[in-house]
């Protein structure tokens, strides 16, 4: 039995407005390397992740990253999180 490789993919995921109804995500890296700048939105978190999972995915199949889908068998999308400090908060203890 063929063991199949999980593709990670490090991401940005956030809101795109105020209101929160609509989130992107984002792959992370630097210039040239394989995905950076695809991009997907999603109502949530989660599903603008799983839109980003499917965007890499349909690049493997059309084989425009140079990678294809040749031993994948999962698209991870490692993603950060946030919290947002206010500066009233950080210096509350002043």
């Amino acid at each position: 039995m063929e063991t199949k490789k999980v593709l990670p993919i490090p991401a940005y995921i956030d809101v795109t407005d105020a209101t929160k109804t609509e989130w992107v995500a984002r792959v992370a890296g630097m210039a040239g390397e394989p995905f950076v700048g695809l991009f997907a939105f999603g109502a949530n978190f989660a599903a603008a992740r799983e839109a980003l999972a499917r965007t890499i995915y349909e690049s493997l199949k059309s084989g425009s990253e140079g990678v294809g889908t040749q031993g994948i068998g999962a698209v991870r999308i490692l993603a950060t999180t946030r919290k947002t400090f206010s500066v009233e908060a950080l210096t509350a203890d002043e």
